[in-house]
């Protein structure tokens, strides 16, 4: 299991600053849940939620911006895992973006066959 040190798990917290932003989620490429913190509805809702067919499913992708009923999901594959910020529709994108991309370099997926 990955340790997620108390200054990434600051950064992480941090986001849950931005407006109109509900959950920071942080799964290891398996699936398994390495830090989590919600605010709001739509997030609480996700705290028992089984990522594992997701991360599975999205092991190809790199970046992606997600939308579904009154929400959206921003997603980062990462070296150590995957990154899963939970919004509404008030977030602003672009600032997430660049937060992360400050914080979390992006990575090649893991499997050769997904190019």
């Amino acid at each position: 299991m990955i340790d997620i040190d108390d200054e990434t798990k600051t950064i992480f917290k941090d986001l849950l600053s931005f407006d109109d932003v509900q959950g920071v989620i942080f799964l290891s490429h398996s699936g398994e849940r390495l830090f989590s913190e919600y605010e709001g509805e739509t997030g609480s809702n996700l705290k028992n939620f089984d990522w594992t067919a997701f991360t599975h499913a999205s092991k190809c992708i790199r970046e992606a911006e997600l939308v579904f009923g009154n929400n959206r999901i921003f997603y980062r594959r990462t070296e150590l895992g995957q990154f899963i910020i939970i919004m509404g529709w008030f977030a602003t994108i672009a600032m997430i973006r660049l937060k992360c991309n400050e914080l979390i370099p992006a990575v090649n997926p893991d499997d050769p066959d997904c190019e």
